[in-house]
């Protein structure tokens, strides 16, 4: 028999902290045993092992559990599960790379479309965080349709839109912001997504202020006409609140805006890229 997850999005998401951004989508491996592939009691001993190892956040010990498995049932059809574990539990010791190589691994390895797209929405997420947004835009176009409508697909149709918004391709951005904010409506992810999908332009822009009053807004965007930086107040409803900011610049892509940002900084030092 095969081993299978029951709802592996019914936990909480756990975090890294201050080292990384990334959003475990499994918070522990809740097997039940399903299918018809004879699975060796010592095989489904070790996985059950290094699951509950890492539910009880024993990352460590769950990286040598999936490591004896795979030493011993490296064929078995339920290796791609000790796979995964193995890989968010290197995760969450920092072991990136070996992690990676893990998911891989299982993507290439499973039969299990819902594993399969666990696997690359966590290569979508350790790409993001690595500031490869192409390479992450590419695992999560793969992994989202097979993703069901619960927490922490919202991180991931959140992140999905920041990619495409940042390479560029603003119309298909839209798409995932969309879902995110029809289907979470309670997501933490809610209000960045909001104000991404309501910006109006196929434009970063890098904002040097904003204000309530316009004429403060004009005020600033004169004074930094006379430094030579070209600036314009324009009015923007953020979080329902009317704002009015003072932009500078129209940049297709981040790459674009970043690259321009030390100029804008050097005459004002507040300066940040939006949305």
């Amino acid at each position: 028999m095969l081993l299978r997850e029951a709802s592996p999005y019914s936990t909480p998401l756990r975090r890294m902290g201050n080292r990384s951004g990334l959003a475990v989508v499994l918070g522990g491996l809740f097997v039940v045993l399903a299918g018809c592939e004879p699975v060796p009691p010592a095989a489904r001993k070790m996985l059950l092992t290094a699951s509950a190892n890492y539910g009880r956040a024993e990352y460590a010990a769950a990286v040598q559990s999936a490591t004896t498995f795979m030493q011993h049932f490296g064929s078995s059809p339920v290796a791609p599960e000790a796979l995964y574990v193995r890989a968010i539990s290197r995760v969450q010791l920092g072991d990136r790379v070996a992690a990676r190589s893990d998911f891989v691994a299982c993507v290439e390895n499973t039969n299990r479309d819902d594993l399969r797209a666990y696997a690359r929405t966590m290569l979508g997420h350790l790409a993001f965080d690595d500031g490869n947004h192409a390479a992450a835009v590419s695992y999560y176009a793969d992994a989202l349709p097979h993703l069901p409508n619960q927490p922490p697909t919202d991180e991931a149709l959140y992140r999905y839109g920041v990619c495409l918004q940042h390479l560029g391709r603003w119309d298909e951005a839209r798409a995932p912001f969309s879902r995110l904010l029809h289907a979470f409506q309670d997501s933490a992810h809610v209000a960045a997504a909001r104000r991404r999908f309501a910006w109006p332009h196929p434009w970063f822009a890098i904002q040097c202020g904003a204000f309530g009053r316009v004429d403060n807004a004009n005020q600033l965007a004169a004074d930094l006409s006379r430094k030579g930086l070209s600036a314009k107040a324009t009015f923007a409803e953020l979080d329902g609140k009317g704002l009015w900011r003072v932009l500078s610049g129209q940049y297709p892509t981040y790459a674009a805006a970043l690259a321009d940002l030390p100029r804008v900084r050097a005459i004002q030092p507040g300066a940040l890229i939006v949305p």
